[in-house]
């Protein structure tokens, strides 16, 4: 494996790295709440699925190639390569997902399979044991105001190195945004999105009833899919994108590669649902926002399967049940959801992005949180 002999950005990266244990234990708490910061919103790109494919996702990816290719490099360096072209082969892409990633990696001047490793790392570093345990804390909830008004909003904890890939992603096809989402240059697919006036969906990690590596490269050889694919996978299904109903049913029968939750609000009251995937689809759990904390006008999804008792060790439920039964459902929107998202521990030095979403309105609003690359590792 190859030393960190690089510039400034590279040795930071490295750092950050090898040090994160001491970093996600951080909370932040204790301080007053500002409100967003305007200046912390993504940045916004277009892309456009009438544009050939091999063009569609290149503009985020060679605004930031020089990033993009240095973590791209260290994940190679860190991850096992035998294993790591096994999981790489066993994937059947749709053929355009195929040429998207070809198009990246022509931008990048570095391998395909370079590329199909990025946008994987969920999995690869899930099934190797290679920094899979950075994958496990984010926060999503779906909120109902006594008025109607459901809500989604979400923290991501993750690898901060990678949040100088972020930006907003608005997806266009016959010249209307068929939806936005929150993405990672290089990935071809969303972590929280919105499809405006049908319906919004986060993901986030599970760690339990993992399958075996021969289980899930079964699963990939038979077209399960990788993590960020699903939500685009869904959002641009005809038959799905106006439909949360038609979206929850997606999510519960669409075998993924690894387990993960989908927290998925509508547009109308009552609408709201988390979603718990085995990697086969077999006995997928829904959860509806009717059956969900405080008589059912929440829920709240840290990692852990709502059925089970949260680890004491990383309770961040019991601190969003607290703060949630202190809003109430006649209070609760948009800014209070922001108010839980920014403190300890569900805000930490982990947390990358945070989204605030309303599908009704169709208002999608994602922000920078912690970016230690740049040296801002500061509550905004």
């Amino acid at each position: 494996s190859s030393q960190c002999k690089c510039p400034l950005f590279r040795d930071r990266l490295c750092s950050a790295m090898r040090g994160w244990a001491l970093l996600v234990a951080v909370a932040v708490a204790g301080k007053p709440i500002p409100p967003p910061d305007p200046t912390k919103k993504l940045p916004v790109y277009k892309i456009d699925l009438d544009a050939p494919a091999i063009e569609r996702w290149t503009k985020p990816v060679y605004d930031r190639r020089g990033e993009l290719k240095l973590m791209l490099g260290l994940l190679k360096d860190l991850f096992p390569k035998n294993t790591t072209k096994t999981i790489i082969d066993s994937l059947q892409p749709p053929e355009d997902f195929a040429e998207e990633m070809q198009g990246i990696a022509n931008t990048l001047g570095v391998d395909y399979d370079d590329v199909v490793m990025g946008n994987m790392y969920y999995e690869i570093s899930s099934l190797t044991g290679v920094l899979g345990w950075l994958n496990k804390s984010c926060t999503s909830i779906v909120a109902e105001n006594i008025n109607g008004s459901v809500y989604l909003a979400r923290n991501q904890d993750y690898p901060p190195p990678f949040s100088v890939l972020l930006y907003n992603a608005q997806v266009y096809k016959g010249g209307k945004m068929l939806y936005q989402g929150t993405a990672f240059a290089g990935v071809i697919g969303v972590a929280t999105a919105l499809a405006p006036g049908g319906w919004a969906v986060s993901i986030d990690a599970r760690n339990s009833y993992s399958p075996t590596l021969e289980q899930a490269l079964e699963v990939a050889r038979a077209g399960g899919a990788v993590f960020p694919w699903i939500t685009r996978q869904a959002l641009e299904a005809p038959e799905v994108t106006t439909s949360f109903e038609a979206a929850v049913q997606y999510f519960a029968t669409k075998p993924m590669i690894l387990p993960g939750y989908l927290i998925i609000a509508g547009a109308r009251p009552g609408e709201g649902a988390v979603v718990t995937t085995n990697s086969s689809a077999d006995h997928n759990d829904v959860w509806r926002l009717k059956d969900g904390f405080g008589g059912g006008w929440y829920l709240a999804e840290t990692n852990y399967d709502h059925w089970v008792p949260a680890p004491l060790d990383d309770d961040r439920r019991w601190f969003v049940k607290h703060r949630m039964d202190q809003i109430g459902t006649g209070k609760v929107g948009l800014m209070d959801l922001w108010d839980v998202l920014s403190q300890g521990p569900v805000y930490n030095l982990a947390t990358i992005h945070t989204e605030l979403v309303e599908p009704a309105t169709g208002d999608y609003q994602t922000y920078l949180r912690h970016n230690i690359i740049e040296e801002q590792a500061v509550v905004v």
